[in-house]
């Protein structure tokens, strides 16, 4: 697969999966609220 800097149907399922395991609406899309979720995480380990 080609980088093109878009999220493609991998990344898409990643973050879903990464949605559903941590209670976030599951929308499928890199949005605000899962990285800001994702630093909070980040932050307590």
């Amino acid at each position: 697969d080609k980088i093109d800097g878009k999220a493609g149907m991998l990344t898409r399922s990643a973050l879903g999966a990464y949605q559903k395991a941590n209670r976030l609406k599951v929308d499928c899309w890199p949005t605000a609220a899962v990285l800001d979720d994702m630093q909070k995480r980040a932050a307590r380990n």
